[in-house]
């Protein structure tokens, strides 16, 4: 917008308006905003988890999600069996994205066939290792559910929206 007090929106301009979010030790922006207010913390010490940190150049420290394993697979449209094969991230990153459209007074009704962009960063998952390294996939669709490149592209499929799609993993970010 070139002026302050123009509210139109030009072809050019980017508008963000809805936010959400999951974090460690709280499941939403509210919890967060709470926890921060009560100086929670929100990371532990790195112990004892299902990888060799060492090997991963994982921190002494880290923030785990919770209810990583909840996904409403019928509402999504995904398969049973590829949802239990796929990231929790993804699944985290779907139901945010969802929760974000409607914290902005839309639909996802609202942004179906339009440009709006899905910009995604990321970096080590838990599952990615578990499910592609150790190999412990459930019904073999370890890869279609792990590859971070592709989960803005799922983001913009469940929407149907055509805007840009990039990229960025948060390591080299």
């Amino acid at each position: 917008m070139s002026e302050a007090n123009n509210l139109e929106i030009s072809g050019d301009d980017v508008v963000i308006s809805g936010i959400a979010g999951s974090f460690p030790e709280a499941i939403n922006i509210d919890e967060l905003k709470e926890k921060l207010f009560d100086k929670v913390k929100f990371v532990k010490n790195c112990e004892n988890f299902n990888w060799n940190k060492d090997n991963l150049a994982v921190p002494n420290f880290i923030g785990r999600m919770s209810r990583h394993d909840k996904f409403d697979v019928s509402f999504f449209g995904i398969n049973k069996k590829q949802c239990d094969d796929m990231n929790s991230m993804i699944r985290n990153i779907m139901e945010r994205s969802y929760e974000a459209i409607i914290d902005a007074g839309l639909s996802p009704e609202d942004v179906k066939n339009t440009r709006m962009g899905v910009m995604i960063g990321s970096s080590i998952s838990e599952s990615e290792v578990t499910k592609i390294v150790l190999g412990q996939f459930i019904h073999e669709y370890g890869i279609m559910g792990h590859n971070r490149a592709f989960f803005a592209n799922r983001v913009s499929y469940w929407f149907n929206s055509h805007g840009a799609i990039p990229y960025a993993d948060n390591k080299t970010a």
